[in-house]
């Protein structure tokens, strides 16, 4: 079994366990941060989980890594909220800041010796990040970073997600030879079917999080497609077909 394969095995044990004891104790409990490859995981055995209910929230709407709540009002007759705190991060001196990149911000919270999935999304706007992340960290958190590469910065606790950090994304209309994934990242990248076949030969295609070579794949709705170096997009569906039989295809761009 391939590492992969064995991390996914232990996914869905453990979000099983965590419905379980949901269920079992009559208690609300939740999950670290999902990423897109653990959302398809808790997808594929969502069937198969104690009937406690089942929330997902990632601090705001459209977050990628997200946390699944088991316990609902609808079953457990109360709802806790999900242990979810936002950090807003400023450069000290905004003057002599560096242009810092995400790799440079979860660097930095990786060095403190975080888990990846005890940190949700991280949205930069100019030279400002919020860091969504499970609350019993958030503490830790702004007692200890205090710099990013070389720029001093300042950390603090916000009472929610700011409007204006809401990654935005903007539909698009296309049309595409077939409904391959393929076609659709060629049309998504502004590529060439080569150049695009390129991409998949390197490693540089995701599904919902997961590595893929597979070019014949046909996307489902709501699809995450991560091309690395040339953005991502959310699959929406295709629909209709020009004189020429040609399709027309709809999915979100992540700008």
């Amino acid at each position: 079994m391939g590492e992969e394969k064995q991390v996914s095995e232990l996914t869905k044990k453990r979000l099983m366990e965590l419905s379980d004891r949901s269920y079992q104790n009559n208690i609300c409990v939740f999950s670290d941060f999902l990423d897109l490859a653990a959302q398809q995981d808790l997808k594929e055995v969502e069937g198969k989980l104690s009937p406690c209910g089942l929330r997902l929230w990632g601090g705001f709407d459209g977050a990628e890594r997200v946390m699944a709540g088991f316990g609902t009002e609808e079953v457990l007759c109360y709802e806790e909220p999900f242990p979810i705190a936002f950090l807003l991060v400023r450069p000290v001196a905004e003057k002599f800041a560096e242009n810092l990149s995400h790799r440079d911000f979860l660097g930095a919270l990786m060095n403190l010796g975080l888990e990846r999935d005890r940190i949700g999304d991280l949205v930069l706007s100019g030279d400002r990040c919020v860091i969504v992340c499970c609350e019993p960290i958030a503490d830790f958190i702004t007692q200890e970073l205090g710099r990013i590469r070389h720029t001093p910065v300042v950390c603090r606790r916000i009472d929610a997600f700011p409007e204006e950090f809401v990654p935005k994304r903007e539909e698009v209309r296309a049309v595409v030879s077939s409904v391959r994934l393929d076609a659709i990242v060629a049309k998504a990248a502004n590529l060439s079917r080569g150049k695009a076949a390129e991409l998949f030969t390197s490693g540089k295609i995701q599904v919902n999080g997961r590595e893929t070579g597979n070019v014949s794949y046909t996307p489902k709705g709501g699809d995450t497609i991560s091309m690395r170096g040339y953005g991502k997009i959310r699959f929406i569906g295709a629909g209709g077909e020009t004189k020429k039989g040609r399709i027309v295809v709809t999915y979100e761009r992540f700008v």
